[in-house]
């Protein structure tokens, strides 16, 4: 059964067909059909289907050397005749046409080459609309035999790189343990730092304030040393009423204004190291900041170094993905591989199974030929006995009055002979029919 509609086409329309496919017939062909001109058009029917010329077949298939020599030799063109219908055969029984035999090619009829052509006209156009889907899958399995290879490819490329990455793990870790232990030892100076930093702080304000606290004193002490000048000024000014009197207030005077100076140079002493102890709180404040954005710089070091494992751990994961979908991919090939095997193993018995039914049939067809290379002999030793026999009469008839009675006796004894070579050669054509249904039954 083939899977495509198969109706029986007109003739006008198969005509149509094979004039598009170059094949010169005509409506004339079907109703009267004329065997040597369908011997050449099976011939290009075989060839648009198989994409080979048929005579190429034929001379492969007598070149197959036979080992069978049960039949005699036959006629070389016969040989060929039975290969070209076994070809033939073959090709239209894929078509759904399941009985072609020899009669098709020495005695075609009507009816039967319209079935034929029609089957032949639908496979073809059945070939020609599933042709773009076979392409398709074509193209996308070539697709698909594309992406495998890439996957392949990256997928060994993702492996190397796994296993660069697994060797170097442990050193990673190692430095990544050893920067984590290094950053603690250094965070305790920065802790300590910033502590320090805060008392330096509050001391520096502390500082700032007292600095301004002296510095409204100190002018508040010129001011009373330069009130008390103007006092002495206006006092030596005056007429001295009390000498004594002013003298102590002289004296009182210029005490007070001693201790004011000394006072006032222990303030500018103290102001003086204030000053000093805020540079160096300053400088300390300045070498605390610096420590503190080097302590910023290590974290957001660390911060990398901690997405960069996370990184390093997650390209591991998909590593690992990867693998388990490369061993799945390769326990699929394996098994696709065996079935190959198994295909191919298969392939060859048929194959090895062809070839001896091939050697076979080629042994059968020798052995026929043989037979009727022999039965041709046989033929013409009939033949020249019959002229033989004809001469007799004639020189028999040229004595017809003479030898009347022997004439007849010896018509009679021809025709006894006669009918006895005739039964003998209907008996090798009858043998000959047989071998050649035998044949037939060998290529169906």
């Amino acid at each position: 059964m083939t899977d495509f509609e198969c109706p029986i086409l007109p003739i006008s329309e198969i005509c149509l067909f094979f004039r598009d496919c170059k094949i010169d017939i005509s409506e004339k062909d079907f109703k009267s059909p004329d065997p040597r001109k369908w011997h050449a058009i099976y011939g290009e029917m075989f060839e648009i289907q198989v994409k080979r010329s048929i005579d190429q077949v034929v001379q492969q298939m007598l070149m197959v050397s036979v080992v069978d020599k049960s039949y005699h030799e036959y006629k070389e063109e016969g040989c060929a005749l039975m290969a070209y219908t076994l070809c033939l055969a073959r090709v239209f029984n894929v078509l759904g046409f399941k009985d072609f035999s020899l009669r098709d090619l020495v005695s075609p009829t009507s009816d039967r080459i319209q079935k034929l052509s029609s089957l032949f006209i639908n496979m073809v156009r059945h070939t020609q609309i599933r042709r773009p889907l076979i392409e398709n899958i074509i193209q996308r399995v070539q697709v698909n035999v594309g992406q495998s290879v890439s996957a392949r490819n990256r997928n060994k490329e993702l492996k190397e790189e796994y296993g660069k990455a697994k060797e170097e793990q442990p050193v990673i870790e190692a430095e990544i343990k050893e920067k984590s232990e290094e950053l603690e030892q250094e965070k305790l100076p920065i802790i300590e730092l910033t502590r320090e930093s805060e008392e330096e702080k509050r001391i520096s304000e502390s500082l700032k304030l007292r600095h301004a606290e002296l510095k409204l004193e100190k002018e508040r002490f010129k001011q009373d040393v330069l009130q008390i000048q103007q006092n002495l000024e206006a006092l030596s000014c005056k007429v001295v009423k009390s000498p004594q009197r002013f003298r102590k207030e002289l004296e009182r005077l210029k005490e007070r204004v001693s201790e004011l100076k000394e006072e006032l140079r222990t303030k500018e002493r103290q102001s003086s190291e204030n000053r000093q102890l805020l540079e160096t709180t300053i400088q300390k404040h300045s070498a605390l900041q610096k420590a503190v954005k080097l302590s910023t710089e290590v974290t957001q070091d660390m911060e990398k170094e901690n997405e960069l494992d996370h990184q390093i751990k997650q390209l591991s994961e998909y590593i690992t993905e990867q693998q388990e979908v490369f061993k799945k991919s390769m326990t699929k090939q394996e098994d696709l591989m065996e079935r190959l095997a198994i295909r191919k193993e298969a392939r060859n018995k048929v194959q090895h199974q062809v070839d001896g039914y091939k050697k076979s049939t080629y042994q059968q067809l020798m052995d026929l030929k043989q037979h009727l290379s022999k039965l041709e002999s046989n033929f013409k030793v009939y033949k020249s006995e019959i002229s033989q026999l004809h001469s007799q009469m004639e020189a028999k008839k040229n004595c017809i009055h003479e030898l009347e009675a022997l004439k007849e006796e010896e018509r009679n004894n021809f025709q006894r002979k006669c009918n006895a070579k005739t039964e003998e050669i209907n008996n090798y054509n009858e043998n000959l029919v047989k071998v050649f249904e035998q044949f037939q039954a060998l290529m169906n």
